[in-house]
């Protein structure tokens, strides 16, 4: 984990649920507008947003 002076870093990090292309499942009974995920997800680091 990197450490930043005062908490604030130049560099903006980004994360997506599931693989590195940001698609999950969304669990049986979800709704339209209120999917309903998982309660444990991976989280990949991305370099651009998928």
């Amino acid at each position: 984990m990197e450490s930043c002076p005062r908490g604030r870093c130049s560099t903006a990090a980004s994360v997506v649920l599931g693989d590195t292309d940001g698609r999950v499942a969304k669990v049986k009974g979800s709704k339209p507008g209120a999917a309903v995920l998982a309660r444990e997800l991976p989280v990949s680091a991305v370099w651009r947003w998928p």
